[in-house]
């Protein structure tokens, strides 16, 4: 006669294997669920707005403002150190802009920013004593800070409040990496779980960050426009 509980031990198996699915799939949906409305209180930021969902990801929101193509993408950064993990968005607003060359402003660089490509632009640019000293700058060479002051104090300014990571500008995109929410810190220090559960766009301060890539490629279209002619008086 055979042993029955080989049987059951088999049954039990299957039956934990899925319920474990059966769990995973709901957690699954949740998440998926939770982190798809990201973007919702953002209606009437971008112009023909697209919402782009990436499975368990965070979702991108592309559209247009001003003229321009805007890409919204969300990072998720948990590579810093003694810091709880940060979901950055990283706003791109396509060109052409009427940049001379390619800046990068890096705010607390501590080498693990994977999202920013700050050492891939060759030159550090050396600032006055006034300049402070946690925002690391860098170009590609070509004369833009010199020639250009007004834009990176506008920049300046408008990463003064710590939220700003990062603005790069240059002739093909403007982009800034902003911080948009931050992983509880409790599960994180217990379980090391990043939970970012009801994390949601504040659409205001989203809406000054492009306010103030705008202003910054104002303020470079206005250094390299050409001086207007004034017209001759008609001699009699």
């Amino acid at each position: 006669m055979r042993d029955p509980s080989g049987f059951w031990v088999l049954s039990l198996l299957f039956l934990g294997v899925v319920v474990l699915a059966l769990v995973h799939r709901r957690h699954a949906a949740r998440v998926r669920a939770d982190r798809g409305r990201l973007f919702e209180y953002c209606s009437g930021l971008l112009e023909d707005p697209v919402l782009v969902r990436r499975g368990l990801d965070f979702p991108l929101l592309e559209g247009r403002r001003s003229g321009h193509d805007v890409r919204i993408e969300p990072v998720l950064d948990t590579l810093s150190m003694r810091t709880l993990p940060v979901l950055w968005l990283v706003v791109t607003i396509g060109g052409p802009h009427p940049v001379p060359g390619r800046l990068s402003v890096l705010a607390r660089a501590c080498g693990t920013e994977f999202y920013a490509r700050h050492d891939q632009l060759p030159e550090p640019v050396q600032l006055g004593e006034d300049w402070p000293g946690e925002l690391s700058v860098r170009s590609d060479g070509s004369d833009v800070v010199t020639e250009c002051p007004q834009p990176l104090d506008r920049v300046r300014v408008a990463m003064t409040d710590g939220t700003l990571k990062q603005v790069v500008v240059g002739p093909a995109s403007t982009r800034a990496v902003w911080k948009c929410a931050t992983a509880d810190s409790g599960s994180y220090r217990v379980t090391r779980r990043v939970d970012l559960t009801h994390a949601r766009v504040d659409v205001r301060a989203l809406k000054e960050v492009l306010t103030a890539l705008d202003e910054v490629v104002e303020l470079f279209r206005r250094c390299v426009a050409p001086p207007a002619a004034v017209p001759r008086r008609a001699v009699r």
